[in-house]
């Protein structure tokens, strides 16, 4: 009996709780589940790091108003890619930030519109709209470890939907992207280039299987750019930029012919 009484208690002192997001939600309320929040802002505000709490985003089209940051160990859950849909008024255009920009050197990492720098993650079952190219990047995810990004559909960055540095242990897999890359072959005295739909560079155990990653060329004179691509904050080869038992397979990849 005893033993029983010390295996409840530890049971009882796990702390993790799920809130909810609901189109029906205020943001005045607990988020606890029959008291959901109305935005995603406030839960990722207000959810708090290290204990595996997670944020669940119910069905519908949620506005946010600006960048969405996850702490470290919450997770983000959609009710799935094609009933869960994010739109991020964070605008920014990096060719009027630099002119003739290059999109090996010209990154801003810091405007992607969804922000992961822990670890522990679960990010999933949720659409991101860049809104027609006026949004920069989709998700960024810097020093990262055991986070899994699943079942997500990103589409229409100016620059990236996806950007994975120094990711370990990481998954990508069963998601959709769709034209999110910038083009600039001109790009003066640089070399120029193309970005990639989705971006990897540095880490250990980082796979990306069962993705379907397109790029029509919808942003002229851009063709559009890669659908994968290793790529750093400045394009430079180091012993430093090393990527351990990388697996990539399943992967479905469209890019234009012209591109």
């Amino acid at each position: 009996m005893k033993a029983l009484a010390i295996i409840a208690l530890g049971l009882g002192s796990v702390s993790a709780a799920e809130y909810h997001v609901e189109m029906n939600g205020n943001d005045a309320n607990s988020g606890l589940k029959g008291a959901p929040w109305r935005t995603v802002a406030m839960a990722c505000n207000t959810v708090a790091a290290d204990d595996g709490n997670v944020i669940n985003i119910g069905e519908g089209t949620f506005t946010e108003a600006g960048i969405l940051t996850l702490k470290n160990g919450v997770s983000l859950i959609g009710a799935g890619a094609t009933r869960t849909k994010l739109v991020v008024n964070h605008f920014f255009s990096l060719t009027d930030a630099v002119p003739n920009a290059n999109p090996h050197v010209n990154t801003f990492p810091g405007h992607f519109v969804i922000q992961l720098h822990g670890n522990n993650h679960v990010v999933k079952g949720f659409a991101l709209d860049g809104q027609d190219k006026r949004c920069h990047g989709g998700i960024f995810a810097a020093h990262t470890r055991g986070v899994i990004l699943e079942d997500l559909f990103v589409s229409n960055f100016r620059y990236c939907g996806l950007w994975m540095i120094d990711a370990n242990d990481t998954t990508l897999r069963f998601s959709k992207f769709k034209n999110n890359t910038y083009g600039n072959p001109k790009a003066a005295g640089e070399g120029g280039g193309d970005s990639g739909a989705v971006q990897y560079h540095r880490g250990v155990n980082l796979s990306i299987h069962d993705n379907h990653m397109e790029e029509t060329g919808n942003l002229r004179p851009d063709f559009g750019g890669y659908a994968m691509k290793a790529q750093d904050r400045n394009y430079s080869v180091s012993s430093a930029n090393v990527l351990e038992g990388l697996k990539i397979y399943n992967n479905t990849l469209i890019v234009p012919s012209g591109g």
